[in-house]
C-alpha cells in the first residue's frame, strides 16, 4: 500500500517529557519528489527538531535535497525530498524523517500528514495514503 505513516500510532507520555514520531514513507512506485505537511497542537506539544531518516541515503550515497521547515506558532512543518538523478526514485520503505516534540500539556494531541504531493519517477502523481498519531500526555 503507498502511504505516509507515523510511528508510533499510539503513544502515551508524562507532561514535560520528548518523544519522538517518525514519517515513513511506503510506496511500490519511484517517487521522484515528495512534499507533505505535518500538523500538531502547538498549546500541546512543541516540534524541537526533524532529522533526516534513512530515505535519502537510498539514492547510492548521493546528497539527496532534503526539506524541513518548523513552524510552532502554526503547529505545522513541512517536509520533502528530491531525487538526485533524473528519471530515478525512491521505491520501498523507509523512514523520511523523525520528528523529536516535547509535551507541554496534559491533553490529546492527533499529529497528522496533510497536502501529500508526490510526483513519480517516470512523470505523473503517486497517490500516497495518510496517517495519523496519537499522544496521550498525562
Amino acid at each position: 500500500m503507498n502511504a505516509i505513516t507515523l510511528s508510533p500510532a499510539s503513544l502515551e507520555i508524562p507532561n514535560g517529557r520528548e518523544f519522538t514520531i517518525a514519517v515513513n514513507v511506503n510506496s511500490d512506485q519511484e517517487i521522484a519528489n515528495l512534499s507533505l505537511a505535518v500538523s500538531y497542537n502547538p498549546q500541546l506539544v512543541t516540534l524541537k527538531d526533524v532529522t533526516e531518516g534513512g530515505l535519502s541515503r537510498t539514492f547510492g550515497g548521493e546528497r539527496v535535497p532534503f526539506l524541513k521547515n518548523i513552524d510552532n506558532a502554526t503547529g505545522a512543518c513541512t517536509l520533502g525530498f528530491t531525487s538526485p538523478r533524473q528519471g530515478r526514485g525512491f521505491k520501498g520503505s523507509s523512514t523520511l524523517a523523525a520528528l523529536r516534540f516535547e509535551s507541554k500539556a496534559p491533553g490529546e494531541v492527533i499529529i497528522t500528514t496533510t497536502n501529500v504531493s508526490a510526483m513519480a519517477a517516470a512523470g505523473g502523481v503517486v497517490s500516497l495514503q495518510p496517517q495519523t498519531a496519537r499522544v496521550v500526555i498525562r
